[in-house]
Parts: structure tokens; C-alpha cells; sequence
């Protein structure tokens, strides 16, 4: 794991030549950090052709143009261009007028992080740009890069490294009791002169109906303090009619409140429209609720903020105030920040924001209560001025027309602010929206808190998968192609055309699942008129260069192929048809492995039978999103999406859901296979506004992607279990916890979030409060951390690995506790006795594993963790295979710098004793157990004896043997250390 400046590095433009891939993502594609990665200016712009038999093809620049809005000016930045051949290249920097920059040119001394293979870091010949800490008047805003064509240039990488962002926040502050108990009253409600009052144990929350309707006062009892620290920062509701202005709940004219029970019911109207919010309090919270309906006479399309506080301020100094935000997998911090990430878009996991006072011991939550999986982005601020590195305001790309999403509904000011975004509704005179209730809540403690309640919430209300399945097991997932891999030191050839043997080395390979792809049968034409008569590389130039791996030399027919034809999913007459795949399916299970098969419902290609019955007529219309690539030869006329040469498919239409999932099911029946994997499934998806077909969700111009989504996988379940009930059914995304429910596993990318000064640790709070899906971290795409460091965080977290193999041990202590690691009972965040020790529990019966990391520059050494020893049970070191001490302070233990720790609490069920040069080994005999192993110090297996009646002997002791293992099944019960010679 790398050091905290080497965090902060960020891989933000690689142009690796002559394949030189620049891409400009948006913020829900890259990071915070920099709005694009570059662009190629001059003569040659296309990316794909800036080299040519190692030479560039006339005069060409990269142009790499920062933010200012998210870059500091008063911290150093570094560009490292890495080429063997420097004397090619000229770099040059430019302020915000465009003038010259005069900046420190090195060569040499770099480093990259390579894909191929293990992720290393490698070192080239290269120059190393190095620009100070300037003014706001001296701000750089771009380089220039130029390209000598007369020189040759083989290779060519670019990185951007920004400065240490200082000491990192401490993501668990010790938290103190509140200062003062619950209020001893029950629920009620109080009608006022200027409005009406709302209280119990927890809070008092004050209104006024004077001059519109306010939130005037929010006491927190626990804090003993009124947190409405700016009033006029709280608007309730806000709502943008589409005349450029944003008018909260205060600027309406109030016409009536109704107090009913413990509800209150206030009727408003402005900008065309009427609205009635109801505030109801119960004894754990507040709930909000608004309906708006249109009184304008016409059609009128208006957005909204509901609920929406600010100026919230539970510490004495608002800076002291923490917050947990859903941040993909999710983020604990107290800087100043400027957030707004989507749910139901796989972006924002969950629907809750929590802002939090380590030092009086108390928090408010804010929640929806949306059981419908509407899109609605979570904004979040707090303070007047936030660091470059803290904004994250994401805008779904060019998925949506202009106008249906906000562009940013909170404005800075003192304290926090929170609100969740709708889109864009339109109706007639008469028509009416109603917004999910939402819930705020005043709580002791810290984010935890909220966040119990809230998962508590969302079990209750969707389903969920049980983790006690075949996919417990899986901790590394890797790809078996029969096309061309793309990385050919990581997927493995799924069958051998010579020997007709499928893939057969899981136990070598350290793979749990393996995952075919490219399995069915292949087409003989090429995507869209694209002609494959003319060999590869007139192929490739039909696809503009892109995706080589579509196509490979079919040895059976003679004759290039297209292999990644998604659609119809036949069986391959090239490997044997059905029995050749149920053989390569036997020959996993043979070895100990699963098998999912990769299929994608979200690309069909025109040369299937789906392909030509549903792809033009259940395709995506969407005019406001880039095709990729264009034109193929008989590209569609319109607004037809093509991805990845591709129909891209609609699946908010219950026709194809249901073909898609008949297909399934054939797959299912016909080959008995583990799982199946929906690539693309739960990602961000597009609006699509065809005629051709009807929507089950979205109304026109709306985005309801990942509500369509849960149909088709409630769709895909039910065929499939129809077949094999155990089925495994894994997406390429979670997507959020709404949708997440009816996966068994889904691929992460959290690692790629992993933000210097803001998120530079990504701990993944959603793994842990829904531990129904089980993760898997998509390394490929990881390109922040540099060598192994996701191997710490990975393990850190408790989620699988997707593509690259685990080290050995850490992969044996995975698969030996998966009971812990796998199970409900799990904690993130748990106490330590030190700053920056983070460490997150997993436990099972009478076993817990407790995986800690030091998150300092220096190493960890002494009383580390609150530790009892008992009678029953006591403390083991997984990693280095000894018994711990227990200190009068705590657990003794050793962590070096941005590593782990792996300890487990466990019974004592074995004792052990010298017997000669060997031992004896002890154990009850009324235990489960059935294996004692005799191992090493990282806890490789030298011996192993059944468990049986009586103890287990070694006469002599093999070379390093250091300790004793018992095991229930594959399960780890209890270790033991051998007595010292």
C-alpha cells in the first residue's frame, strides 16, 4: 500500500502509443478532480492514428486543460510524460491569459503503472514537469505538449500527480457521550400564533406560516443546542418553474393549515402551482411530505428540492461536523465540500446524508423513504469555501435533455445544507405529483446510527438476497475467453482447439469462479455491413480501429470470426456445441470452482436473430448521446444508439425483458451453469425516447433506467429459478441498494474513487450495511492505486477480487473465515486505541476477524485494539501465525505503514503439547471439526491429519512448521501456536 502522497497520485491522461487512448469522461466516469483528461489538437485528432510505425503522423499536440473550478492554484502539481525518446517532445504551460509559464523541465527518474501482468511500477526514460505552488493571477491552466514527426516515438504515457493535501481527516474520531439525555415527553404537536411547533424525545423543530412556510428553529436535545444555525439556509422545498429562478417554501403564499393528530398540513400556492406539505411527528422522527399539483391553466413542467435544510451546525464550530455521504460505496469526512451524486444512476448507493458532532456526541440524518427507485440526485454542502480536491457535482453526462436535472440547487453558506433532487415533471392542468416521504432524524452517536436505521429501513422494504450461498465461497472471479484476451497475462483461453481440452487450471490460478466469455456461437459477418472477407486489418478499419478483440481465426471454419456477437447466445459448433460447453462447465467443478456464464442484455449485435427482431424496434433513441464509433457501413439513420458497435437496447420495455430472460433460462436448463453474469447491468444507463416501443417506467425524457433494470432482474430470476433454484445471478454494478436486492454478487470500482484529500482511503460503507450482494472489485479499472495496494484495501474491506489473483495468504485467510467475512454480523469502523487505526469486524458464532490498517507514515506498535483474553477465547495473528498478547491497555500488535493486520478471536478448542521431536494436538472430541493442519507461519498447509477421536500426532516436525489449525469443513475454528524448542 502506498504512501499517503503517493495516494494523492491520480492517473488523469494515458496516452499510451501507438494505441494512444485519451478519452474526456465525465466526472461519473473519472474523478473530482479534473473535468477532462485532454485533447488532441492540430493536424491529426483522431487518437487512434497519432502514430504509425512508430512514427507520428504530422505535427500533433495534446492539450491538457484543467479546471479551475476544482484545481488549487496554491498547491504544486506534476506532469510526468513518459517516452523512451524525450528528444521528441517539447512541453510547455500556460496560465489562465494564455501566457507561458516558466516551469522546471527533469528527465528521467519515472515511474508508471503497468496493466499488463502484475501492476508494477516500471521505470522509462522520460521528463518530469514540476510547477509550484503560484497565485490565483498565475493559476495554470493548460500544457501543450508537442510531438517532433521526425523523431520516432514507441511509446508515450502521461500522468498528472497533484500535491500531498496534508494530514488526511480522521475518519473515526473517538465520540463522546451526549451531554444530555432525551427529553422525557411523547410525541405532539402545537399550534402557535405564527404556526405550529413539532416535538419528541429527541428534537423540537419549530415552523412558521408568517410570510410562507419556515423551518425557524431545530432543537437537538441530545446536543442540548438549536442546530439551525442559518435559517435562512432551509427552504423545506425548493422548486425552479423554469423562469430562471428558485423559489423555496418561504416565498409561497400560505392558505391554510390543518392540524391533525400528530400531523400538521400546510396548503401553499406559487409559480403556477399548489402544493400540500405535511409534517408529522412520531417518537424517533420527523416526516416530511408534499404533493404539488398544477393550477396553471396549461401544461407546466416545474423541479423541485424536497426536503431541503440548511445552515445546520451540531457542533459548537461547524467545522468540527462530520458527515457520511454516499459517495459510491461511501465516504466519512469533515472537510468543506460541495457534493451531488446521483441515486438510482450508480453513483449516490443509497438515499441518506448524516452530519454528525464527534464532540457532543450527536447527529442529524436526513432520509428518503422512496421505495421506488427514483432518480434524484443527493446534494450536500457544507461551509462558504471548500478545497479544489472536496467537489464532486455530477450531471449524468449528455444523457438527459437540457433542463430536466438542477444544475445545483444549495448555495454555500455557514453550516451544512442537505436536499434530494428531482427531475424535470411535466403535466396538464390538473395533474399532480407526489414526492417519496422523507424522514429527519435527530440521533445519539455517530453516523452509524443513522445508517443502522436506515439499512434497517431498506431490508424491510425490498428483498434481499441470502450471502449463505454457493457464492460465499468466491473470492476471485477471473475472466476464460475463447476470443482474443486483452490482456493476455490475466484471462485465460477457455478451450484448446488442438486437444479439444477446455481450461482446467483453477487450483494453480488460485480462481473460485471462473467466468466464460465468448462461449456462444460466432458470426461470420461483422457488425453493420462490416465485412470480415478481408482479413483483420481491413476489418479493424471498417471499425475504426476499435476493439480488436471482437475478432478472432476460428481454426475449425478458417476464417476470421466475429466472437463478441452478444445477442442470441447459441452454443459454439466450433467447441463441440452444448456438450463441449457442459464438459468445460464439468471440468471447473472438477477442480472446486463455479462457473457464470457472461452475457450482456444491454448490447445486441446486429447479426443475431435478437439483433434483427428486437434491435432496431427496442433499441435506445436518445439524439443527445455520441455514437461509438461512426459511421459503420450500415450505421443506422436517426437517433438509433449504437454502443460498442452494438445495438444498444431499452430495457424498459417488458417484451425484450422477457426475451432476455427466456434466453436465460435456455442457458440455464440446457447447461445447469452456477450463475449468470449481466454485464453493464446496474450502471448509469440512458434515456430513451423511441415511439417504436412502449415504457414500462419513464415518461418522456425521464431517466428511470435502474427502475426497468429490477424488472428485467425480477424477470431473469424467475425464469431462471424456475430451472435451477439456486441459481447465481451478479451484475457489473450494484447500481444502489433498490436495485442490489436481487443480485447474489455485482463488480466494484471503488478503488478508481480513491480521491487525495478527500477519499483517500475508500472504505466501502454499503458493503457493510447490505451484505446480501457480495462484491467484487474490479481491478482492471483501478488505475489510481499503484502495485498490490488494492490488495490491503480489498481485504481491509471484506470483497472479492475481479480478474487479478490475490496473494496467497491473504486469499487463503479469505476463503478459511469466509463464515466471518461473508456473514450479517459486520461492523466497519470498529474502536481502536490509536488515531488511524481503522479497523472493520466480521464475525460468525464464536469467531471474529478483525482486519485493521494503519493509515499512518509510521508503524503501529503496542496496545492497538480494546481486547479481553477469557478462558474461552483468545487472539491469533492470521498473517504472521502467532498468538497475540493481550496488554493491560489493549491487544499488542505491530502494523507497518499502510498495512493490514488480520486478527481473529477465537474459542479455544486446541491445546497442544511437545511429544519428542513433535507434537501432540488436542482438541474436544465432541467439536464439529474435521481437519487438523500443521502449517507454516502464512499459514500454508505442510501436513493434515482428519479429525477424529483423539489426538492428532507428529512424530517429527517438518521445516517451518509454526502452527496448528482446526477446520469445520473449509471454515477456520481455531490455531494454535507450537511450543517454542
Amino acid at each position: 500500500m502506498p504512501s499517503q502522497r503517493s495516494l494523492s497520485t491520480r492517473l488523469i491522461a494515458c496516452a499510451t502509443f501507438p494505441l494512444l487512448a485519451l478519452t474526456t469522461p465525465s466526472f461519473a466516469e473519472q474523478s473530482s478532480t479534473w473535468r477532462r483528461t485532454g485533447e488532441l489538437t492540430g493536424v491529426n485528432k483522431n487518437p487512434t492514428r497519432v502514430v504509425e510505425d512508430g512514427r507520428l503522423l504530422g505535427k500533433s499536440e495534446l492539450k491538457i486543460v484543467l479546471d479551475g473550478g476544482r484545481f488549487d492554484p496554491q498547491k504544486p502539481v506534476r506532469l510526468h510524460l513518459l517516452t523512451k525518446n524525450t528528444d521528441a517532445v517539447v512541453v510547455e504551460a500556460f496560465d489562465v491569459q494564455g501566457k507561458k509559464i516558466v516551469v522546471e523541465l527533469q528527465k528521467g527518474g519515472a515511474f508508471v503503472e503497468e496493466r499488463p501482468g502484475e501492476i508494477e511500477f516500471h521505470k522509462f526514460e522520460g521528463v518530469s514537469l514540476k510547477l509550484s505552488g503560484r497565485s490565483e493571477a498565475q493559476a495554470l491552466r493548460h500544457f501543450l505538449i508537442r510531438f517532433d514527426p521526425s523523431q520516432p516515438v514507441t511509446e508515450a504515457q502521461v500522468f498528472f500527480e497533484l500535491a500531498d493535501t496534508g494530514t488526511p481527516v480522521n475518519m473515526a474520531p473517538a465520540i463522546s457521550k451526549p451531554a444530555n439525555s432525551p427529553a422525557g415527553r411523547a410525541p405532539e404537536i402545537e399550534k402557535t400564533e405564527n404556526g405550529f411547533t413539532l416535538s419528541n424525545p429527541a428534537l423540537k423543530a419549530v415552523f412558521s406560516t408568517k410570510g410562507g412556510l419556515r423551518l425557524v428553529s431545530l432543537f437537538d436535545e441530545f446536543a442540548g443546542k438549536d442546530i439551525l444555525l442559518d435559517p435562512s439556509k432551509t427552504g423545506l422545498f425548493l422548486v425552479d418553474t423554469g423562469d430562471g429562478r428558485t423559489v423555496t417554501a418561504r416565498d409561497w403564499v400560505v392558505k391554510e393549515t390543518r392540524i391533525k393528530g400528530d400531523s400538521a398540513e400546510v396548503l401553499l400556492e406559487g409559480g403556477g402551482l399548489e402544493a400540500s406539505f405535511t409534517a408529522t411527528v412520531t417518537a424517533e422522527h420527523l416526516r416530511l411530505g408534499l404533493e404539488m399539483v398544477n393550477i396553471s391553466g396549461k401544461e407546466h413542467s416545474w423541479k423541485t428540492v424536497f426536503p431541503q435544510i440548511g445552515g445546520i451546525s451540531v457542533s459548537d464550530n461547524p467545522d468540527d461536523d462530520y458527515y457520511c455521504y454516499p459517495f459510491r460505496g461511501g465516504i466519512v469526512q469533515k472537510v468543506n465540500t460541495d457534493l451531488r451524486l446521483f441515486y438510482a444512476a450508480n453513483e449516490a448507493m443509497w438515499q441518506m446524508v448524516d452530519v454528525y458532532s464527534p464532540g457532543k456526541g450527536s447527529g442529524i440524518s436526513m432520509r428518503s423513504l422512496d421505495e421506488g427507485g427514483l432518480l434524484k440526485g443527493i446534494a450536500f454542502r457544507k461551509g462558504v469555501k471548500h478545497p479544489a480536491f472536496a467537489r464532486a457535482v455530477t450531471d449524468l453526462g449528455n444523457r438527459l435533455e437540457k433542463g430536466m436535472l438542477w444544475k445545483q440547487s444549495l448555495t454555500p453558506g455557514k453550516g451544512s445544507a442537505m436536499g434530494f433532487e428531482y427531475q424535470r415533471h411535466t403535466r396538464e392542468t390538473g395533474g399532480r405529483f407526489k414526492y417519496p416521504d422523507a424522514v429527519i432524524e435527530i440521533h445519539p452517536g455517530d453516523w452509524k446510527a443513522a445508517m443502522s436505521t436506515y439499512a434497517k429501513w431498506a431490508h424491510s422494504v425490498w428483498k434481499w438476497r441470502s450471502p449463505d450461498t454457493a457464492i460465499r465461497d468466491v473470492w476471485l472471479i477471473q475472466t476464460i475467453t475463447a476470443s482474443l484476451p486483452s490482456e493476455p497475462q490475466v484471462q485465460k483461453r477457455l478451450y484448446n482447439f488442438e486437444t479439444k481440452e477446455w481450461y482446467g487450471g483453477y487450483r494453480e490460478d488460485g480462481i473460485d469462479m471462473g467466468e466464460f466469455r465468448h462461449w456462444w456461437e460466432w458470426s461470420e459477418k461483422g457488425p453493420f455491413g462490416v465485412s470480415l472477407d478481408q482479413g483483420r486489418e481491413e476489418t479493424l478499419r471498417q471499425m475504426h480501429n476499435k476493439w480488436n478483440y471482437f475478432f478472432m481465426d476460428d481454426p475449425v471454419r478458417g476464417k476470421l470470426v466475429n466472437a463478441v456477437n452478444d445477442g442470441d447466445y447459441a452454443y459454439n459448433t466450433s467447441m463441440e456445441g452444448l456438450e463441449g460447453l457442459k464438459k468445460g462447465i464439468a471440468t471447473a467443478h472438477e477442480a472446486g470452482a463455479l462457473v457464470q456464464f457472461y452475457t450482456d442484455p444491454f448490447i445486441v449485435d446486429s447479426t443475431t436473430e435478437m439483433g434483427k427482431n428486437y434491435g432496431r424496434k427496442h433499441s435506445v433513441v436518445n439524439p443527445h448521446v455520441q455514437h461509438t464509433p461512426g459511421p459503420l457501413p450500415e450505421t443506422p439513420k436517426g437517433d438509433h444508439l449504437i454502443t460498442y458497435a452494438k445495438w444498444s437496447m431499452c430495457t424498459d420495455n417488458e417484451d425484450y425483458q422477457q426475451a432476455y430472460a427466456n434466453n436465460m433460462a435456455r442457458l440455464v436448463g440446457d447447461t445447469q451453469v452456477d450463475g449468470i453474469r449481466l454485464d453493464q447491468f446496474g450502471y448509469t444507463g440512458f434515456v430513451c425516447y423511441s415511439k417504436e416501443h412502449t415504457h414500462q417506467f419513464a415518461e418522456p425524457g425521464e431517466h428511470a433506467v435502474m427502475r426497468s433494470m429490477k424488472a428485467l432482474m425480477l424477470k431473469v430470476r424467475a425464469a431462471c429459478s424456475a430451472k435451477k433454484p439456486d441459481i447465481l445471478l451478479t451484475g457489473e454494478y450494484a447500481g444502489c441498494d433498490f436495485l442490489a436486492g436481487e443480485l447474489d454478487g455485482a463488480l466494484l470500482h471503488e478503488m478508481r474513487w480513491a480521491i487525495p484529500g478527500f477519499r483517500p482511503l475508500p472504505l466501502n460503507i454499503f458493503r457493510f450495511y447490505f451484505p446480501g450482494v457480495t462484491l467484487f472489485e474490479n481491478v482492471t479499472s483501478s488505475h489510481s492505486f499503484p502495485s498490490k495496494a488494492y490488495h490491503e484495501i480489498m481485504l481491509w474491506n471484506g470483497v472479492g477480487l475481479f480478474q487479478r489473483p490475490w496473494p496467497e495468504n491473504y486469499h487463503r485467510i479469505l476463503r478459511e473465515n469466509a463464515d466471518a467475512f461473508r456473514s450479517t454480523q459486520v461492523e466497519p469502523l470498529v474502536s481502536t486505541l490509536q488515531d488511524y487505526l481503522y479497523a472493520n469486524r466480521f464475525a460468525t458464532g464464536r469467531k471474529t476477524i478483525t482486519v485493521l490498517l494503519n493509515d499512518r507514515e509510521k508503524p503501529i506498535e503496542g496496545p492497538a485494539m480494546p481486547a479481553q483474553e477469557t478462558a474461552s477465547h483468545h487472539y491469533f495473528d492470521l498473517l504472521n501465525g502467532v498468538e497475540l498478547p493481550v496488554a493491560e491497555k489493549g491487544l499488542v500488535l505491530k502494523v507497518s505503514p499502510k498495512r493490514v493486520a488480520v486478527v481473529a478471536r477465537l474459542p479455544r478448542a486446541l491445546a497442544v503439547q511437545s511429544a519428542g521431536d513433535g507434537v501432540k494436538v488436542l482438541f474436544p472430541s465432541e467439536t464439529s471439526a474435521t481437519t487438523v493442519v500443521l502449517c507454516n507461519a502464512e499459514g500454508a498447509p505442510l501436513d493434515r491429519k482428519l479429525a477424529q477421536d483423539g489426538p492428532a500426532i507428529w512424530e517429527t516436525l517438518p521445516e517451518g512448521a509454526a502452527y496448528v489449525k482446526l477446520l469445520s469443513g473449509k471454515y477456520l475454528v481455531d490455531a494454535i501456536s507450537l511450543p517454542q524448542k
